[in-house]
């Protein structure tokens, strides 16, 4: 039998250990790089989705605020009586059905219809709007 040098051994052991630490740390460096990557492309898929529903938020607040300008510019004019203009300047402020419906006994038509055109100025979601002729005496 062949006598072994305890020094090869043990050089050889040594050797073995850092190939196999080195191939091990090398492949975590790859799993953390693939890991770095995922989550980039990821932070980037939710930056563009972002983006876009942040540009379609901005469009839609724009509506809004026109629509609402648009309803802020409706006055009562000199045809209108005195529970027109309370009824009117109440929606302005508040766009609050209730406080104005009690007014609509004694509001003309020109004046609720005006109410509502403000009512629907301020609520962008279509199923709330209002119909004047549904509130208009006939």
């Amino acid at each position: 039998m062949k006598k072994f040098d305890f020094k090869s051994m043990v050089i050889g052991l040594v050797i073995g250990i850092a190939v196999v630490s080195i191939g091990f740390a090398a492949l975590q460096m790859s799993k953390k790089s693939a890991d770095i990557t995922a989550k980039s492309e990821n932070i980037s898929d939710k930056a563009s989705t972002t983006d876009a529903s942040n540009n379609k938020t901005n469009t839609e607040d724009a509506e809004t605020t026109k629509r609402i300008q648009e309803g802020m510019k409706i006055t009562a004019d000199a045809s209108n009586n005195e529970a027109d203009v309370e009824a009117i300047e109440i929606m302005k402020k508040t766009g609050n059905w209730e406080y104005t419906e009690k007014y609509f006994t004694q509001m003309s038509a020109n004046g609720i219809e005006k109410v509502v055109e403000i009512y629907n100025s301020k609520h962008m979601n279509v199923s709330e709007h209002k119909k004047a002729s549904d509130y208009i005496k006939k």
